[in-house]
């Protein structure tokens, strides 16, 4: 017996730039996580919000933490930096 489970809704995951957010670099960081979202299960896991906030610019990780903690936002995210484009890493 198959059982077919609804697709449940992608998780949101939260990415943060340190540097100026360049169009070009954009697009490439959501068509790379789209490639490797939908690479094991053919269905989005989670999709990524790109926020490109310039009072995180040149800030650490552990300072955007704090930042977000103090906005009272506890949810997990990446962070986009200077070596995103080249590595296609987050």
């Amino acid at each position: 017996m198959v059982i077919f489970t609804p697709p449940c809704a992608p998780a949101v995951l939260n990415a943060y730039s340190t540097v100026p957010l360049l169009p070009e670099v954009r697009t490439s960081v959501l068509h790379d996580y789209n490639i490797g979202s939908f690479a094991r299960f053919h269905q989005p896991e989670s999709v990524i919000s790109i926020h490109d906030r310039p009072d995180f610019h040149g800030l650490s990780h552990l300072e955007i933490r704090i930042r977000l903690d103090s906005e009272d936002k506890k949810e997990e995210f990446a962070i986009i930096d200077k070596n995103t484009a080249e590595s296609h890493a987050l």
